[in-house]
């Protein structure tokens, strides 16, 4: 097997190094998105139950509500998918460019980068443990949707009379659909 030329390892390296720090550069901004959403979702939901529990007469308080209940979803949507993003980035830096780094660089043999030295078991306080501190991760990032669930629910059953059956269709369809988001982003890996 012919060895590849000095200049075309470097080539192979600088690009490497560049896409792990765009990757890393990726998830920070992707970080970032994921708290400004639930900042939006905050001042949004705020807002509107601030409008629908006003003591003066608001009129279509049913869709004023319902707009409260759907409204976070959609914002816990787009959380979720970020945070699948987020995952994928890390999957990809762990199992593909830290390898590739270490077999093409002049590390040390105990030179560890950042997602292999969290994915050890055990050895330090930032280890992540493959099942038991995934699904504490994900508990901690499902806190929003579960208290957005719980609202939801009260707020349906509180005011469903103020419903007409198509309402509390989509109403209790959103639910369902945080739910769904609740469970995935508690079973994710």
């Amino acid at each position: 097997m012919k060895q590849p030329e000095a200049s075309a390892i470097t080539n192979q390296m600088e690009i490497a190094l560049l896409q792990y720090k765009f990757m890393r550069e990726e998830i920070m901004a992707k970080i970032k998105v994921s708290h400004d959403l639930g900042y939006y979702k905050l001042i949004t939901l705020g807002s509107t139950l601030g409008l629908a529990f006003s003591r003066e007469q608001v009129e279509h308080i049913g869709i004023i509500i319902l707009v409260a209940l759907v409204l976070p979803l959609v914002f816990d949507a787009a959380l979720f998918f970020n945070g699948n993003a987020i995952i994928k980035a890390g999957n990809y830096i762990r199992v593909y460019l830290e390898p590739f780094l270490h077999e093409m660089g002049e590390f040390p043999g105990t030179f560890r980068f950042w997602e292999k030295h969290i994915e050890l078991e055990g050895k330090n306080e930032y280890s992540r443990k493959p099942l038991v501190g995934r699904k504490w991760w994900n508990l901690f990032e499902s806190v929003q949707p579960i208290g957005t669930l719980v609202l939801q629910i009260m707020i349906f059953l509180h005011i469903n009379e103020l419903f007409s059956p198509w309402m509390r269709l989509v109403a209790a369809l959103a639910v369902s659909i945080e739910v769904l988001l609740v469970v995935l982003g508690l079973c994710r890996h």
